[in-house]
Protein backbone atom coordinates (compact mmCIF):
# COMPACT_ATOMS: atom_id res chain seq x y z
CA UNK A 1 0.00 0.00 0.00
CA UNK A 2 3.35 2.40 0.37
CA UNK A 3 4.28 2.17 -2.93
CA UNK A 4 5.64 4.85 -4.09
CA UNK A 5 6.56 6.62 -0.89
CA UNK A 6 10.62 6.70 -1.28
CA UNK A 7 10.06 8.38 -4.25
CA UNK A 8 7.87 11.24 -2.70
CA UNK A 9 9.84 11.54 0.53
CA UNK A 10 13.54 10.30 -0.41
CA UNK A 11 14.38 11.36 -3.82
CA UNK A 12 14.55 14.81 -3.75
CA UNK A 13 14.58 16.20 -7.44
CA UNK A 14 14.40 12.62 -9.19
CA UNK A 15 10.26 12.96 -9.33
CA UNK A 16 9.13 15.59 -12.13
CA UNK A 17 5.82 14.09 -13.17
CA UNK A 18 2.49 13.95 -11.00
CA UNK A 19 0.95 10.71 -11.56
CA UNK A 20 -3.16 11.25 -11.86
CA UNK A 21 -4.50 9.59 -8.74
CA UNK A 22 -3.25 10.41 -5.60
CA UNK A 23 -2.02 7.48 -2.83
CA UNK A 24 -3.46 7.10 0.48
CA UNK A 25 -1.03 5.45 3.01
CA UNK A 26 -2.55 4.14 6.48
CA UNK A 27 0.34 3.95 9.44
CA UNK A 28 -0.19 2.41 12.65
CA UNK A 29 -2.74 4.31 14.99
CA UNK A 30 -5.15 4.43 11.81
CA UNK A 31 -2.98 7.77 10.49
CA UNK A 32 -3.75 8.15 7.02
CA UNK A 33 -1.64 10.23 4.66
CA UNK A 34 -2.83 10.97 0.91
CA UNK A 35 -0.24 11.94 -1.37
CA UNK A 36 0.48 12.29 -4.80
CA UNK A 37 3.07 9.90 -6.38
CA UNK A 38 5.84 11.24 -8.92
CA UNK A 39 6.84 9.47 -11.67
CA UNK A 40 10.88 9.39 -12.06
CA UNK A 41 12.02 11.99 -14.85
CA UNK A 42 13.36 9.61 -17.93
CA UNK A 43 16.89 11.12 -17.88
CA UNK A 44 17.34 10.34 -14.38
CA UNK A 45 16.25 6.66 -15.11
CA UNK A 46 19.26 6.85 -18.30
CA UNK A 47 21.66 8.12 -15.85
CA UNK A 48 21.15 5.16 -13.34
CA UNK A 49 21.21 2.69 -15.84
CA UNK A 50 24.12 3.99 -17.35
CA UNK A 51 25.69 3.16 -13.68
CA UNK A 52 27.27 -0.19 -12.93
CA UNK A 53 25.25 -2.70 -9.84
CA UNK A 54 26.63 -1.22 -6.77
CA UNK A 55 29.74 -2.99 -5.18
CA UNK A 56 31.60 -2.79 -1.76
CA UNK A 57 34.65 -3.78 -0.68
CA UNK A 58 36.09 -4.75 2.66
CA UNK A 59 39.02 -2.07 2.79
CA UNK A 60 39.33 1.19 5.11
CA UNK A 61 36.26 3.23 4.57
CA UNK A 62 34.66 1.83 1.82
CA UNK A 63 31.20 2.47 3.02
CA UNK A 64 32.08 5.86 1.93
CA UNK A 65 33.64 5.79 -0.97
CA UNK A 66 32.27 7.66 -3.97
CA UNK A 67 31.74 5.70 -6.84
CA UNK A 68 30.18 2.14 -4.60
CA UNK A 69 27.76 4.92 -3.27
CA UNK A 70 26.74 6.75 -6.86
CA UNK A 71 26.05 3.49 -7.99
CA UNK A 72 23.84 2.49 -4.79
CA UNK A 73 22.11 5.40 -5.52
CA UNK A 74 21.48 4.93 -9.01
CA UNK A 75 20.26 1.14 -8.00
CA UNK A 76 17.91 2.81 -5.26
CA UNK A 77 16.10 5.22 -8.31
CA UNK A 78 14.91 2.57 -10.44
CA UNK A 79 14.03 0.28 -7.40
CA UNK A 80 11.63 3.03 -6.56
CA UNK A 81 10.40 3.46 -10.01
CA UNK A 82 9.34 -0.32 -10.06
CA UNK A 83 7.60 -0.13 -6.24
CA UNK A 84 6.29 2.35 -8.09
CA UNK A 85 4.81 -0.10 -10.32
CA UNK A 86 6.86 0.49 -13.52
CA UNK A 87 8.74 -3.07 -14.62
CA UNK A 88 10.42 -1.61 -17.27
CA UNK A 89 13.81 -2.35 -16.10
CA UNK A 90 12.78 -5.83 -13.41
CA UNK A 91 15.45 -7.62 -14.77
CA UNK A 92 17.99 -4.96 -13.97
CA UNK A 93 16.90 -4.56 -10.71
CA UNK A 94 16.76 -7.88 -10.26
CA UNK A 95 20.45 -8.43 -11.65
CA UNK A 96 21.89 -5.37 -9.90
CA UNK A 97 19.70 -6.86 -6.41
CA UNK A 98 21.91 -10.21 -7.23
CA UNK A 99 25.44 -8.87 -7.68
CA UNK A 100 24.98 -6.29 -4.54
CA UNK A 101 24.13 -9.23 -2.48
CA UNK A 102 27.12 -11.59 -4.07
CA UNK A 103 29.83 -12.22 -1.55
CA UNK A 104 32.27 -9.75 -1.24
CA UNK A 105 30.30 -6.80 -2.79
CA UNK A 106 27.25 -6.41 -0.20
CA UNK A 107 27.28 -3.19 2.08
CA UNK A 108 29.95 -3.51 4.66
CA UNK A 109 28.21 -2.42 7.56
CA UNK A 110 30.69 -0.05 9.24
CA UNK A 111 27.58 1.51 11.29
CA UNK A 112 27.47 5.16 11.90
CA UNK A 113 29.18 7.68 9.51
CA UNK A 114 31.04 4.74 7.74
CA UNK A 115 27.70 3.38 6.66
CA UNK A 116 26.57 6.72 4.83
CA UNK A 117 27.82 5.67 1.09
CA UNK A 118 25.45 2.61 1.61
CA UNK A 119 22.43 3.72 2.88
CA UNK A 120 20.93 3.69 -0.45
CA UNK A 121 21.77 0.01 -0.72
CA UNK A 122 20.05 -0.82 2.42
CA UNK A 123 16.85 1.63 1.73
CA UNK A 124 16.32 -0.40 -2.05
CA UNK A 125 16.86 -3.65 -0.10
CA UNK A 126 14.55 -2.82 2.12
CA UNK A 127 12.34 -0.93 -0.56
CA UNK A 128 12.70 -4.02 -2.71
CA UNK A 129 11.12 -6.56 0.22
CA UNK A 130 7.66 -4.38 0.01
CA UNK A 131 7.20 -5.19 -3.61
CA UNK A 132 6.30 -8.14 -5.95
CA UNK A 133 9.61 -8.36 -6.94
CA UNK A 134 10.80 -9.46 -3.99
CA UNK A 135 9.68 -13.16 -4.81
CA UNK A 136 11.77 -13.24 -7.77
CA UNK A 137 15.04 -12.83 -5.82
CA UNK A 138 15.79 -16.27 -5.37
CA UNK A 139 15.65 -17.78 -1.48
CA UNK A 140 19.66 -16.87 -1.58
CA UNK A 141 19.35 -13.56 -2.25
CA UNK A 142 16.49 -13.12 -0.16
CA UNK A 143 18.33 -14.63 2.88
CA UNK A 144 21.51 -12.85 1.91
CA UNK A 145 19.41 -9.55 2.12
CA UNK A 146 17.90 -10.49 4.88
CA UNK A 147 21.38 -10.66 6.98
CA UNK A 148 22.70 -7.53 5.59
CA UNK A 149 19.54 -5.23 6.39
CA UNK A 150 19.74 -6.81 10.04
CA UNK A 151 23.61 -6.76 10.37
CA UNK A 152 23.81 -3.01 9.53
CA UNK A 153 21.21 -1.50 11.69
CA UNK A 154 22.76 -3.69 14.23
CA UNK A 155 25.88 -2.13 13.34
CA UNK A 156 24.53 1.46 13.12
CA UNK A 157 22.95 0.98 16.52
CA UNK A 158 26.11 0.27 18.28
CA UNK A 159 28.25 3.05 16.76
CA UNK A 160 25.45 5.77 16.90
CA UNK A 161 23.94 4.22 20.39
CA UNK A 162 23.93 7.64 22.50
CA UNK A 163 25.42 5.75 25.45
CA UNK A 164 28.36 4.02 23.79
CA UNK A 165 31.53 5.88 23.20
CA UNK A 166 32.84 3.58 20.32
CA UNK A 167 35.81 5.30 18.89
CA UNK A 168 35.82 4.14 15.37
CA UNK A 169 33.26 2.39 13.02
CA UNK A 170 33.88 -1.27 13.12
CA UNK A 171 36.20 -1.81 10.75
CA UNK A 172 38.61 0.40 12.97
CA UNK A 173 38.50 3.57 11.44
CA UNK A 174 36.88 7.37 11.47
CA UNK A 175 37.13 8.97 15.03
CA UNK A 176 33.32 9.12 16.31
CA UNK A 177 34.82 9.89 20.00
CA UNK A 178 32.03 11.21 21.72
CA UNK A 179 33.69 12.68 24.59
Amino acid sequence: MGRGLACAAIVVGACSRPTAEPVEVTYPHDVVVSFALRAIDPTVLDAALAESPPAFDYGANAGNHAKPAQRAAAWFVLVVDAAQGDLAHRDEVLARAHALLAPGSEPTCNGGLDERGENAALSGLAVLATTDLWTMLSADDRARADAVLRACFVAAAVVSNDAGDLRTGLDGTGNFRKT
